[in-house]
């Protein structure tokens, strides 16, 4: 998996509780999770994710004893299930979805997603963001010149997985290799080219000559 390598700074775990960071490199879209000790509940967001500004949404939440007269939270909103996409899903860090919880998208082999990849349950019990979606994974057109490609269908475009052969003119020489496959959106294979050369075809197809002893 590829980071974006600008951190968000470094957090401090709350009193009697601690945090941990997924990656801990504090990457963008890092996830930052917070618990408490026993005897201590948490108030605020248990859950914090590293934004492309390099700052962490929501604030940071405290530890305060389970006998502690002082109120927790007047109301806690649950966020809705969301809807998978079309060709992929969406997983929860947190089961009961409350404020703080990060919803995680992800597209199925030979997709990719276009959108918000975490969105994050807000107080007022909705989602932030909006909805992405998944699209195939394709690979560009190809041509060769005085050559052909082959991809088994016509007008089709190429998804992941796919291979395509070369093959040239009659009277040109194929160079370099002669079949590439798409894989994660690009060709596996640098394109190849035809270069004209000797006929091959009239070698291959011309009759035989009979020799004589003298």
């Amino acid at each position: 998996m590829f980071y974006n390598y600008t951190a968000c700074p470094l957090l401090q775990s709350p009193v009697e509780g601690y945090v941990t960071v997924t990656p801990s490199q504090h990457y963008i879209d890092a996830v930052a999770r917070y618990r408490c000790n026993r005897d201590f509940t948490l108030v605020g967001n248990s859950n914090r994710t590293c934004q492309r500004d390099k700052t962490w949404s929501g604030s940071e939440p405290v530890c305060r004893e389970l006998s502690d007269s002082a109120p927790v939270l007047a109301e806690t909103h649950h966020c809705s299930f969301l809807l998978f996409p079309t060709n992929g899903v969406v997983a929860y860090y947190e089961e009961r979805r409350i404020e703080g919880t990060i919803a995680t998208y992800r597209c199925d082999d030979g997709y990719t997603l276009i959108g918000n990849k975490n969105r994050t349950c807000l107080r007022e019990g909705s989602w932030s963001g909006s909805e992405p979606y998944c699209v195939v994974l394709s690979c560009s057109d190809v041509s060769i010149q005085d050559g052909n490609v082959h991809n088994g269908e016509v007008n089709r475009i190429s998804r992941e997985g796919d291979e395509i052969t070369f093959s040239c003119n009659e009277g040109f020489q194929l160079r370099y290799p002669q079949r590439t496959t798409c894989t994660s959106g690009k060709w596996t294979q640098a394109l190849p080219y035809c270069e004209e050369g000797i006929d091959t075809y009239y070698f291959e197809n011309k009759p035989c000559m009979e020799t004589f002893n003298i």
